[in-house]
């Protein structure tokens, strides 16, 4: 794929991958797919640089820090990376969690354009979904 490291219209642009995890403790997924998170939600608790308690419980893998790209899809490959082979570890996640999704953030520069998606990267992410239906 050729990227776009310096995409001219984006100011800012990372992928992160949700976990809302119920009433479970977060680290749960850690123990299952075997990944570190970028951050983490305790229920209960307050971050750092909050006042309220956290109201949910969730886990969270983030390329934001580890690519440095303006290039959307760099940062949806690195999370497909941290992903290969961990399908049936994902689809255990998403059955014991209350809500699994990858959001993509990306911040116009000039208020044009946007994000792009390749058709392999379109598949790679469905393949996720589509183990959760076998």
């Amino acid at each position: 794929m050729n990227y776009i490291d310096d995409y001219p219209t984006c100011e800012n642009t990372y992928v992160t991958l949700r976990v809302y995890t119920g009433e479970m403790a977060p680290d749960f997924v850690t123990k299952i797919l075997g990944i570190d998170p970028s951050d983490i939600l305790i229920k209960g608790k307050v971050a750092e640089g909050r006042k309220k308690p956290e109201i949910l419980n969730g886990w969270f893998l983030s390329s934001e820090g580890h690519v440095s790209s303006l290039d959307s899809r760099r940062h949806i490959d690195w999370l497909l990376n941290q992903l290969e082979g961990k399908e049936n570890q994902l689809q255990r996640v998403i059955e014991a969690s209350n809500e699994v999704y990858v959001s993509c953030y990306w911040s116009s520069l000039s208020g044009h354009g946007g994000p792009k998606l390749s058709q392999k990267q379109m598949k790679g992410l469905l393949k996720f979904k589509e183990g959760l239906n076998n």
